[in-house]
């Protein structure tokens, strides 16, 4: 299980690695990233679920390490999402 986690966060981290984080973030990217990271969270719940037998510590280690950091990915994406809905867009109001 503890491989599994690792390899999921290693593929979170070269999505993260694959676009450019200190450059303007767009709301394309960023609702594209928000989709992958739930469905990367999705997917680990689902493996964990099917799982008989799920070790004590493993959930130690998704719960204290792999969760709250995905779920930090999510909420910085969501607030670039959010900043970026309310920037003006450039139209010329007629009034």
């Amino acid at each position: 299980m503890k491989e599994y986690l690792s390899q999921k966060l290693k593929e979170v981290h070269l999505e993260l690695e694959s676009i450019d984080m200190d450059g303007d973030i767009s709301i394309e990217v960023a609702v594209s990233m928000i989709e992958y990271l739930e469905k990367c969270l999705i997917d680990i719940r689902k493996k964990i679920l099917s799982l008989k037998n799920v070790e004590e510590e493993d959930e130690i280690v998704f719960f204290k390490e792999i969760k709250p950091e995905i779920l930090g990915f999510v909420l910085y994406f969501n607030k670039i999402h959010t900043i970026e809905l309310k920037c003006p867009n450039g139209r010329v109001m007629i009034w």
